[in-house]
């Protein structure tokens, strides 16, 4: 796609192979409806269950649908929503926690055609090293992350439970395909 003068260029990671196809026209409409973004990427609703999962990357955006930071760790909720996972994580629930500061984060960005070439030729940023995070790179470069909702995470590949998971989605859409 560089070869050519595409105005977006858009990358999915291979950790997200069931991202519908849908997440693709969010990414994209959000560099359309935000003019000055350099780049656009993609979140669901903050589940209970995500809160202290290391492994669900969280993005914290503005009013504006614009990402703040990204983290794996806890941010954007109040501290007693913390402290209450944290007490009875027996009662942590596959419930959304309603707050619309949060996210969690899905692998899926679009680039505006400059903004991508400008973000492959930056150095690894401090934040970037510390949470492993690459997109901060970009916000600490000073670009804009424009963010695109969508209602329901899907299932990402992060951890081996989640690869066995999918692995078995997969098989089972072969066998009710075949």
């Amino acid at each position: 796609a560089l070869g050519d003068d595409s105005p977006i260029v858009v990358n999915v990671q291979g950790d997200e192979p069931l991202l519908p196809p849908l997440a693709i026209s969010r990414v994209i409409g959000a560099l359309g409806r935000d003019a000055a973004a350099d780049m656009a990427t993609l979140g669901s609703p903050l589940m209970h269950t995500d809160l202290l999962d290391l492994n669900r990357v969280k993005v914290v955006a503005s009013p504006a649908m614009r990402a703040l930071y990204f983290s794996r760790a806890p941010i954007g909720v109040s501290r007693a929503a913390i402290d209450e996972a944290r007490a009875s994580p027996e009662r942590v629930r596959e419930v959304a926690l309603g707050v619309r500061t949060s996210w969690r984060h899905m692998g899926i960005y679009g680039f505006r055609r400059e903004a991508l070439f400008r973000y492959v030729g930056l150095p690894p940023s401090p934040l970037e090293l510390v949470e492993g995070l690459e997109q901060l790179r970009a916000l600490e470069a000073g670009m804009h992350i424009a963010l695109a909702e969508i209602e329901a995470a899907h299932r990402g590949v992060d951890t081996l439970d989640d690869l066995l998971a999918v692995r078995e989605e997969f098989l089972r859409a072969h066998v009710s395909a075949g």
